[in-house]
């Protein structure tokens, strides 16, 4: 690229020169924070050096290094505007500035995929990125005026105004008149059981569990913890649990319910500690307050595998979160279960039917797929 910078404008080049910022394969990427903020850094040192007509790419970097940032409790106001600048057709938009004439050729494609190279999935819908991030500022701003060139007035208005009323920040009378009667009643009966964007979903075994949850207009809040049987449902289903799980017929290991009096207007965070979860185990905790459901879905521990090839098979070495080899614990493949030798290693033969399969590996009473 320093001998050639023609080549910074050729397709080929660009993507395998993202390919190749990579973590390390020994690296459990999904897991790994410092490994996720390390490749996002270097793909937005590389892109922001790219002509405008990669402006998708710039984006689809920026909106990843954006949700990564939140999720981390960091809301930056330079990289969200250097994002809101990137050219766009949105509902959110100030029109005057994404449709200049120079922006016509560089708008941002939101269904662009080039996760073959970065490893992050397409933009999709990137509004819900813009209210939140609007809605953090909000909270300590005084106006919107910085947004105005970029976003369209009335989006800003109207976020503006919620966010203050629904924090008890300002004169809600003055706030008010900011949004429409109607926005105003859907205000006030709008119920949220909003999970925070810092919440955490995966745990060492030995991690104590809490939730943090956005409650509003809610008078009374049932929680219900239930433990999921990982064996059965990983034989039965092949596939990984998710909230979508059927829960109607099982009953919760537990129940609680929680009382509040605020106003209907007024957004609370609140805590929810689990300290009797205190084994590895996949749990679903349902929200449930004024006729509507939020799950959280809480995984504790994992059981991974280490794959050596060898003459009589597949020798595999199982290791749990933290890396610690685990030599007790015994898989399942295709209804045989493969218990570990003195070594505490598994051997799974080879198969005349050569393809992927489902594999579950089991310790005590947890399995991971």
């Amino acid at each position: 690229a320093n001998i050639k910078p023609r080549l910074m404008n050729n397709g080929n080049f660009v993507n395998t020169y993202l390919s190749k910022i990579r973590p390390n394969p020994d690296v459990h990427f999904e897991s790994s924070k410092q490994a996720q903020q390390q490749q996002l850094t270097e793909l937005w040192d590389f892109v922001k050096r790219l002509s405008p007509s990669y402006n998708t790419l710039k984006a689809h970097v920026l909106y990843h290094r954006l949700l990564f940032d939140r999720s981390q409790g960091v809301y930056d106001r330079k990289r969200f505007l250097d994002y809101v600048k990137l050219p766009r057709e949105a509902v959110y938009i100030e029109a005057k500035y994404h449709r200049q004439r120079e922006f016509s050729s560089t708008k941002i494609n939101f269904n662009q995929n080039y996760k073959p190279q970065t490893l992050y999935p397409a933009i999709g819908n990137d509004e819900p990125l813009i209210r939140s991030y609007l809605q953090h500022f909000f909270l300590k701003d005084q106006d919107y005026k910085q947004y105005e060139k970029y976003i369209h007035y009335g989006y800003l208005k109207k976020n503006f105004a919620e966010t203050k009323i629904v924090n008890g920040l300002g004169d809600p009378v003055t706030l008010s008149s900011y949004i429409s009667a109607i926005d105003y009643k859907n205000l006030r009966n709008r119920v949220d059981l909003d999970f925070a964007f810092t919440s955490k979903q995966r745990f060492s075994a030995e991690d104590p569990v809490s939730v943090e949850v956005n409650v509003k207009n809610v008078e009374k809040l049932i929680v219900k913890v239930f433990e999921i049987n990982t064996s059965n449902f990983y034989r039965d289903q092949r596939r990984p649990v998710d909230t979508n799980i059927e829960l109607d017929g099982l009953l919760p290991n537990k129940e609680f319910t929680f009382e509040y009096k605020e106003s209907p207007f007024l957004r609370v965070k609140r805590k929810f500690e689990f300290p009797e979860l205190d084994n590895r185990g996949v749990y679903i905790i349902d929200f449930i307050g004024n006729r509507k459901s939020s799950r959280a879905l809480i995984r504790k521990g994992q059981l991974r595998y280490i794959d050596n090839v060898t003459p009589a098979g597949h020798e595999l070495t199982i290791v749990d979160e933290k890396n610690r080899v685990v030599s007790d614990a015994s898989v399942w493949m295709l209804g045989s279960q493969y218990q570990p030798d003195k070594t505490g290693r598994i051997t799974v033969p080879f198969s005349t039917q050569p393809g992927r399969v489902p594999l579950i590996i089991s310790q005590g009473g947890f399995s991971d797929l």
